[in-house]
């Protein structure tokens, strides 16, 4: 079923435009998407995103008790701050390497350590599970 699909390019975008009647705001939607990223803008995407995954196994950090809490040991914090670093962490892995199953499972380490217990960091699951009260 999947050998069907194929994914949509910006070659269509022309066609898009001229179907459409105001293109003004698609053109300056264009240059915005055009606009480099830098690495510091790359980095608070990269925690966003971490932030806003975590949510899902219950983590109560936003993205400014997030900065308030990082690099503090005494904080009651510390276990969410280091799920976020993890996820952080895998992420890049995912990104600078390719995709195979070793670095996926490595991926899975890398984001499993303050979640799982060691014996489960970087394995494939067993057992099913569910998310609740999420």
């Amino acid at each position: 079923m999947v050998e069907g699909l194929q994914l949509i390019s910006f070659s269509y975008f022309d066609d898009f435009k001229k179907g459409i009647e105001n293109s003004f705001s698609i053109n300056q939607l264009q240059e915005k998407n055009t606009k480099e990223i830098t690495a510091e803008d790359f980095e608070h995407y990269l925690i966003s995103s971490s932030l806003y995954s975590s949510k899902i196994e219950g983590n109560s950090l936003d993205v400014n008790s997030f900065f308030r809490n990082r690099g503090n040991t005494d904080t009651p914090k510390i276990k969410e701050v280091e799920e976020i670093e993890n996820l952080v962490k895998a992420y890049r892995f995912a990104t600078e390497n390719a995709l195979s199953e070793a670095n996926f499972l490595h991926t899975h380490f890398l984001l499993s350590q303050t979640l799982l217990p060691k014996k489960e960091q970087g394995k494939y699951r067993t057992e099913q599970v569910g998310i609740r009260d999420s």
